[in-house]
């Protein structure tokens, strides 16, 4: 039995990540400011399911104070994935974005050091660190063939991004690099794909996946989708959580590293192609709007090294996540609420 701190621990990977370590008879300390919409229903979920497991410390990693009182007791790892999610706003910059994200990272670090905790370190971070500079020839195999129109996201490619959202990001990896080299922190970043599944609600820019099945259920148009051609990979959440465990047990290997962490070739789809596999399930033909000036381009990431050095890959299909996610939803569509009256709104 070990503990675990979670940074951004009611997000929709935080609590998913909390409820894996949970399960496995693991002690959890949450730390969230609840801010996002239906964080507070995570962690009532949380602390329903694993009560007496669960400590909950309401913070802000803008918040040095809060964060080394959070790490007076020793944990095995800080995983941290809290951080203002993009959102077409957040493709605008904003001072906001950059407290959050990098220099809430640079916080959670200094306060390791500070305490002297001696926990491993993880990142959530995201593949919009890196995925605006021009393609370059990948020095690792590649997954498949991949389409003319869809980016193949390596870890070789140089921190260069046009969304402030990636250069927020692109910072904090930076500061983690700096920390691991000059204080000796055991740290990993990963750069998460296209993540979904259950209690995730769509509200997020990246979060297509989940605003396309939401759509389907309720029968409305899909809003801010990007091109609906662009080829996607999709990670379902139960493989995001077993590749951040990975890389904790897996520390002392991979330490300094980074890996992308997504679907690749054989889970992609382009917004269409899932939309017939959500046609087949709820027999609702999707229609799509116009994509909007700051929509995302299409990317496939390659897992190369993370199927080599955490020998992790994912297990579940794009098609049986889109099923399972589909499920949870028409059994919890009371936890969409702002979510629905948003799409009604629109």
């Amino acid at each position: 039995m070990a503990r675990f701190l979670i940074t951004g621990g009611c997000g929709f990977v935080g609590c998913n990540l909390a409820d894996r370590l949970l399960r496995d008879d693991h002690r959890v300390v949450l730390f969230d400011n609840l801010s996002r919409p239906g964080s507070d229903r995570n962690l009532e979920w949380l602390v329903g399911n694993h009560a007496g497991k669960i400590t909950f410390i309401k913070g802000d990693v803008r918040d040095s104070s809060y964060l080394e009182y959070a790490m007076k007791k020793k944990h095995a790892a800080v995983f941290h994935a809290a951080g203002m999610v993009p959102d077409p706003s957040s493709t605008l910059g904003g001072q906001e974005g950059f407290e959050i994200n990098a220099r809430g990272t640079l916080n959670v670090l200094d306060a390791i050091r500070k305490t002297r905790d001696n926990s491993s370190f993880v990142l959530m971070s995201s593949v919009c660190a890196a995925d605006s500079s021009p393609d370059r020839p990948s020095s690792q195999p590649t997954d498949d063939s991949l389409v003319n129109s869809s980016k193949e996201v390596v870890e070789a490619r140089s921190l260069d991004t046009n969304s402030p959202y990636g250069r927020w990001m692109a910072a904090a990896e930076q500061y983690v690099r700096s920390y691991s080299r000059s204080f000796a922190l055991r740290t990993v970043i990963l750069r998460l794909g296209s993540p979904y599944g259950i209690r995730q609600r769509g509200d997020a820019e990246h979060e297509w996946v989940a605003r396309c099945v939401i759509a389907a259920h309720f029968g409305r148009e899909v809003i801010d989708c990007g091109d609906p051609n662009q080829l996607r990979d999709m990670l379902y959440i139960d493989d995001l959580v077993e590749a951040a465990y990975l890389a904790f047990q897996r520390i002392d290997d991979v330490q300094g590293e980074t890996f992308t962490i997504s679907g690749g070739a054989t889970n992609a789809m382009s917004p269409l192609e899932l939309a017939g596999e959500l046609e087949q399930i709820t027999g609702t033909n999707l229609c799509f709007s116009k994509p909007c000036r700051h929509d995302q381009l299409g990317r496939v990431a390659n897992i190369y090294r993370a199927r080599k050095s955490l020998a992790w890959e994912p297990t579940v299909s794009a098609s049986f996540g889109v099923r399972k996610f589909y499920n949870w939803i028409r059994s919890n569509e009371h936890l969409l609420d702002s979510t629905v009256e948003h799409k009604r709104a629109a």
